[in-house]
This record gives C-alpha cells, sequence and structure tokens, in this order.
C-alpha cells in the first residue's frame, strides 16, 4: 500500500484482481462511478482524503478507496518492460549486426579498391619508369644528332674547300691547256712562215 500524506503527483497501480470504480466524489454510491479500472493500470495520484484517493487516469479525475492502491509495480508490468526492453535491445542488435555487416562490406570495398590504387600506383612506378627511360634515349639521340649536325658542317666545310680547291684546280689546268695550244699554234706559224721566206728566197735566186 502507500501512505496517505501528500504526493507530488506519483504513479499508483490498482492492486485489486477485478476493476475499482473511480467515483465522482469521496463515498460510495450507485450513481457517482465514472469508470471502472482495471486491475495493475496505472493511475496518477492527486491527493488522498478520508481513506480516499484523488487520481487522474486517462484524462479523468475521480476518486477511489486508497487500499485499492499501491505504489509498488506489479509483476506484470515489469515483465512487459522486461520484454520491451528486451524487444529494443533485441532491435538495437540487429541494427548494429547491419551495421557491422556494411561496414564489412565497405572494408572490404575499400580493401579491393585499395588493391586496385596499389596496382594502378606499380603502374604508374613502371611507366615513369620507361618515361624516364624515353627521356634517355631521346637525350642520347639529341646528343648523337647534335654530334652529326657538328660532323656534317666539318664535312660540309671539307666539301666546300675541296670544290673550292677543284675549282682552282680547273682554273691553272685550263691555263696550262691554252698555253700549251697557243705555244703549238706558234710553233706551226713559224714552222710554215720560215717555209715560206725559204721558198721565196729560193725563187729570187731561180730569176
Amino acid at each position: 500500500m502507500f501512505s496517505t500524506g501528500v504526493i507530488a503527483n506519483p504513479t499508483l497501480y490498482v492492486g485489486n484482481d477485478v476493476k475499482i470504480p473511480m467515483r465522482a466524489n469521496a463515498f460510495i454510491s450507485g450513481g457517482n462511478i465514472i469508470t471502472s479500472i482495471p486491475a495493475n493500470e496505472s493511475v496518477t495520484f492527486l491527493q488522498s482524503k478520508d481513506g480516499w484517493s484523488n487520481i487522474e487516469y486517462k484524462g479523468q479525475q475521480g476518486w477511489m478507496i486508497s487500499r485499492y492502491l499501491s505504489s509498488e509495480e506489479p509483476q506484470n508490468h515489469k515483465a512487459t518492460k522486461l520484454v520491451r526492453r528486451i524487444g529494443g535491445l533485441n532491435r538495437k542488435i540487429d541494427r548494429l549486426n547491419q551495421e557491422n555487416r556494411n561496414l564489412k562490406d565497405k572494408f572490404k570495398k575499400n580493401k579491393k579498391g585499395l588493391a586496385q590504387q596499389e596496382k594502378q600506383t606499380h603502374l604508374l612506378g613502371l611507366q615513369e619508369i620507361q618515361l624516364n627511360t624515353n627521356k634517355m634515349e631521346l637525350n642520347n639521340l639529341r646528343d648523337e644528332a647534335l654530334t652529326m649536325n657538328n660532323s656534317n658542317t666539318a664535312l660540309l666545310d671539307q666539301i666546300t674547300t675541296l670544290q673550292s680547291n677543284q675549282k682552282t684546280l680547273y682554273g691553272l689546268d685550263f691555263l696550262t691547256i691554252a698555253g700549251a695550244i697557243a705555244l703549238f699554234l706558234g710553233l706551226i706559224i713559224g714552222f710554215f712562215g720560215s717555209r715560206s721566206s725559204s721558198n721565196k728566197n729560193r725563187a729570187i735566186y731561180t730569176i
């Protein structure tokens, strides 16, 4: 049972095995019953008066004999709350299990993605090595091209010099040939001139 002193709106429970009437005022009368409250239902205590308790039940206020009320929560309420609590815990466990599965799936995806990233990183490393190798080969080719260009320049200079020398030689040969021809012509002219003079002398002596 509970104390009949003033309590600040505690929750009380109907403690009988049958429905207990809630009355409009604090005395027993056939016409003042507002409703009947089943056993183990909870009510809100407002005040007590001469063995009666002023209570509120589902928005209605009335009076009930105090000995039918108890401050101890019924076992079935405790069991109901325990069942509800267990149900809530089970739902929480289910939610946590689902979150755990989601995290595992996410971890697998991340692990797979990490493996792919590592593979891509490895490929990028190989590509970078190949690129550096290509750069080295390109630099070598550039050096070879520069060397060949320098060699070509020197060769062109030599060819130009040879051509110039050849032109000089051609000029000297031409002069030599021309001189020889002039000398030959001079000898022929002199020969024929000498012969002509000899014939004239002979003709004079004959006359």
